[in-house]
């Protein structure tokens, strides 16, 4: 049953007040933070029916609600408003790209250890870089105690989930990324049980994949200053992935994939 404008609303407010607050979300809230001209019986009788409907569930018969796997895919795909980094966040972002362009000797394994980094302290979250090339696969992570932070994950069972989650990138082969229907878009969401690395419903991951890397951008670079353009096939695949609860923050984190996406694309076409 397709929802009704009003039950959107409601639903989309539940689910970015259950991304900050981290508390089941009640009507009494509703009707303190949100305008939406309705009683608090009338809010309550809305939440029921989205619960019926399996977009919320209630964690206990006093409690408020929460979104369900169902009802954070209908606000990814239906309802977030695209996020823009702020102009502090670009700009680190942008100056740190700007020292591979002028080093071409940059160590990349140190740069990509160093951009995500970056990339954790914005978003809050666990960030995994994974280059797969014929040879090797190098799997750097950072923003671990980012998770030991937040109340998802103060159970054995979540921790280890986290570094299964590591074990896995680090055996990740370029033969299973081709094969493997999900990753074909450029960034994809997985919600709790959605993830097709790992059976869990714990956290929730993004994943934004490249046929190119930083490395092969530098390489490039290389060539093109020396004029030795010709160079070998590209067949190195990066992958960015940002890991956490399943109340992450998605479209800011969707934004800066993107916006570290953008920036390699320029590096690539850059002409020297």
């Amino acid at each position: 049953m397709e929802l009704k404008e009003r039950e959107k609303t409601i639903l989309g407010a539940v689910v970015e007040e259950y991304i900050k607050e981290a508390q089941p979300i009640s009507s009494n809230f509703l009707v303190e933070n949100y305008n939406f001209g309705l009683s608090s019986a009338t809010l309550r009788l809305e939440l029921q029916k989205l619960t019926k409907q399996g977009y919320l569930c209630q964690p206990h018969t006093s409690a408020g609600r929460v979104p369900t796997d169902k009802g954070y895919r209908f606000f990814i795909d239906e309802l977030a408003i695209p996020h823009s980094l702020g102009p502090e966040e670009e700009d680190l972002i942008k100056n740190f790209f700007e020292q591979v362009k002028v080093n071409l000797d940059s160590d990349i394994s140190a740069f990509n250890r160093n951009l995500i980094k970056i990339m954790a302290e914005i978003s809050k979250d666990l960030v995994i870089v994974s280059s797969l090339d014929e040879e090797e696969n190098e799997v750097y992570y950072e923003g671990v105690l980012n998770l030991f932070q937040k109340p998802e994950f103060q159970e054995i069972k979540q921790i280890q989930g986290i570094f299964k989650m590591l074990e896995i990138f680090r055996g990740l082969s370029e033969d299973f990324l081709k094969e493997s229907n999900d990753l074909k878009a450029q960034i994809q969401v997985f919600i709790g049980k959605e993830n097709p690395f790992y059976n869990t419903e714990d956290y929730s991951i993004i994943i934004s994949r490249s046929g190119f890397s930083l490395q092969r951008i530098l390489d490039r670079t290389a060539r093109i200053a020396t004029r030795n353009v010709a160079g070998g096939p590209e067949k190195e695949t990066e992958i960015f992935a940002i890991l956490g609860p399943k109340r992450m923050r998605y479209d800011k984190n969707i934004s800066l994939l993107n916006f570290i996406a953008n920036l390699k694309w320029r590096m690539k076409k850059i002409k020297i």
